[in-house]
């Protein structure tokens, strides 16, 4: 009974549109921003890893290149987030900072903190109350989380979901399962349960997620 049970529950998570459909509350709970509405505001890039090549040499990750492109969009001052949450890696936020280097004059880099709570956390004690409003950059399952955790520390923030998911279509791919279906509901479980640990440790409350 368990072995069939899980094995159904394999074949649901393998379809990318079970992780679409499960993604959706994860961007769609946090206020869009919009340039005409919300106007300039300081931009917020939390970082996706980094990788080492075969010599040594360390190199932000494509998630992490397109959270920074995307927000170079946008005007505004950024600030990019992400420390070393492995012990003997450098902070992912110079990493990236010094990979593009053209873009340093409205570029802030936050090198601590090793999660989104504590990225949250490195960024008021940089700011101080400076700043209140922020437009946050990152994947659409991680905005939820992100965002919360930044409530939770007196920001009020709209989001750009990478991707433009709102818009996005369904196709004939969506309903044939495969390793990338896996791999996205993966991604889906991990924010949700990341936003659960958070609730059960008290770093945020309930209000943060609406």
């Amino acid at each position: 009974m368990l072995v069939s049970l899980a094995a159904v529950l394999l074949l649901i998570s393998s379809f990318p549109v079970s992780s679409r459909l499960l993604s959706t509350p994860l961007y769609s709970m946090v206020e869009a921003y919009n340039a005409e509405k919300h106007g300039e505001l300081p931009i917020f890039v939390p970082t996706a890893g980094i990788f080492r090549d075969a010599l040594g040499q360390w190199w932000p990750g494509a998630q992490s290149i397109k959270r920074y492109q995307a927000a170079k969009f946008w005007s505004g001052k950024i600030y990019l987030a992400g420390g070393n949450p492995i012990s003997g890696r450098p902070s992912e936020a110079e990493t990236i900072f010094n990979f593009f280097p053209g873009d340093r004059d409205r570029t802030t880099v936050i090198k601590d903190g090793e999660n989104s709570i504590q990225s949250a956390v490195e960024l008021r004690k940089a700011v101080g109350e400076s700043v209140t409003s922020l437009h946050l950059v990152t994947a659409p399952s991680h905005t939820l989380r992100m965002a919360a955790a930044l409530k939770a520390n007196s920001f009020k923030v709209v989001a750009t979901p990478l991707g433009n998911p709102w818009n996005k279509q369904y196709s004939v791919k969506d309903f044939i399962p495969g390793i990338d279906g896996l791999i996205g509901f993966h991604s889906v479980a991990y924010e949700y349960f990341g936003i659960v640990l958070y609730l059960v440790r008290g770093d945020i409350s309930l209000k943060d997620l609406f």
